[in-house]
């Protein structure tokens, strides 16, 4: 999805939905955003490994 509109709810959405969901965000202020707002959520930006994707997923359904 590109939603073209800022601030319209739709990554909100897209992390609220049942579905498995990648987002690309276009900021790391906005992936830390959503990281508070979700504490459930794996924000990969600068350093992280592949194991550390691999492990998040392990545990998490979607």
């Amino acid at each position: 999805m590109d939603k073209g509109i800022t601030g319209c709810g739709a990554t909100t959405l897209a992390i609220e939905n049942d579905r498995p969901t990648l987002i690309a965000a276009p900021t790391v202020n906005l992936i830390k955003n959503k990281m508070q707002e979700h504490p459930d959520l794996l924000g990969v930006y600068g350093d992280i490994s592949n194991q550390e994707i691999a492990d998040y997923l392990k545990t998490h359904d979607r």
